[in-house]
């Protein structure tokens, strides 16, 4: 079993003047998929639409599909992808 943590990134308010509600947004290493997520059949229609597991390396192509429209989710996504970048790049 791996180490799970998460690091704080950053808050964002998406619609600043129309709702007061900040949106924290942490980058998490070592999850591991150990079940199908459950999904709350209860849950409203303006609620999430689908709960799975994707794979980082397929979230930039879901992002020009539409497939991921929510901003803070596409700011996670570039963030994660940066980082794993700049960790590739050796020093000068």
């Amino acid at each position: 079993m791996s180490s799970f943590r998460t690091k704080f990134v950053m808050s964002s308010q998406p619609v600043i003047g129309n709702a007061d509600y900040p949106q924290d947004l942490y980058l998490a290493h070592g999850a591991e998929l150990v079940g199908e997520p459950e999904v709350d059949e209860t849950a409203e229609v303006d609620e999430t639409a689908e709960v799975r597991w994707v794979p980082i390396d397929e979230m930039p192509q879901m992002i020009v599909r539409g497939d991921i429209l929510g901003a803070i989710t596409i700011i996670g996504v570039q963030h994660a992808l940066r980082r794993r970048a700049a960790a590739r790049v050796p020093p000068p």
